[in-house]
């Protein structure tokens, strides 16, 4: 019983974990898409071509 719980905690711990890590990458993601659209006046798509985001992940990055 008590490993089954400590398997349902790290369950839980690690969802956290990688929640918190899929945001940070958002964010920074984000971050350098708007830098290189100021910096070098690219437009949202060219940005995101310059760094390589998969198409199936731009509309959550600017959303």
């Amino acid at each position: 019983m008590c490993q089954a719980l400590m398997e349902i905690m790290s369950d839980e711990v690690q969802a956290r974990v990688d929640a918190a890590v899929d945001a940070a990458t958002k964010e920074s993601q984000r971050t350098s898409v708007l830098n290189l659209m100021e910096t070098l006046h690219l437009s949202a798509e060219e940005a995101m071509d310059a760094l390589k985001i998969p198409e199936s992940k731009r509309a959550k990055l600017m959303a």
